[in-house]
Formats: C-alpha cells, structure tokens, sequence
C-alpha cells in the first residue's frame, strides 16, 4: 500500500495548533506510538471485542474513541481524528441499535481500522 505520509498527517496544521512548538509535537507524536503501540484491536479493545449492535449502549467504547480523536487531532491526523469523532458522537447519541445503524458503524469501523494502520506507518516513517 503506497501512501504519501502529508496526506495521513498534516503536521503543519498541528503545529499551527501547538503554535510551532516542535517539541511538543515531537513528545504528542511519540506518546501516540506508545499508547496505540499494538494493533487496533488490542489499542481499542473495548470497542472491537463486542458485537457492533452492542456498541451503542456501551460507555467504554464511547470513552475510547473520544481519547483516540483527541489524540489523532493532536498529531495532525485529520482523518483518523475526524472519523473517531463521528464515531463516538453516533455512539454516544444512539442507545439502540437498527440495522442501517449497524451497517453504518461497521462501514465505519473498516475504515478507522484503515486510519489508523496508516497513521502509525505514517509516524514510524
């Protein structure tokens, strides 16, 4: 899979956030490797070791993607923030699960796992 690292993370845009302060980002961008050090599976085990129609009552999983959307915006992952944070809004707004809304967090959660595996080869590059 060939990527182009500024399209995983904009950097300058975190560091315009942490007003250019390349230490900072330096120490965000290490911390992000050591916490989502495994798989995201194991990173995120709350939300991916139960069945997508009982993630909708399930404050864990919704607490988790809110530390993983912070934790990408910090570091310039745009899309892997931004797709953590529609997640967890749809987890923490439905309490019950339909088929359309399974079908739409499923979609969903191939596609953070997509994210996130190109945010960390991005970060090891």
């Amino acid at each position: 899979m060939s990527m182009d690292k500024s399209t995983v993370l904009n950097a300058s845009l975190a560091l315009e956030r942490l007003g250019g302060d390349t230490e900072i980002y330096d120490s965000l961008r290490k911390t992000f490797l050591e916490v989502y050090a495994n798989d995201i599976e194991k990173s995120l085990k709350p939300v991916f070791s139960l069945p997508v129609s009982e993630l909708f009552s399930d404050a864990e999983a919704a607490h988790v993607t809110h530390q993983l959307k912070g934790a990408a915006l910090s570091i310039g992952a745009e899309k892997l923030g931004n797709l953590a944070s529609e997640i967890n809004n749809l987890l923490r707004e439905q309490h019950t699960s339909t088929e359309q809304l399974i079908e739409q967090l499923t979609a969903m959660l191939n596609d953070l796992r997509k994210y996130y595996a190109q945010t960390r080869a991005a970060l090891q590059a």
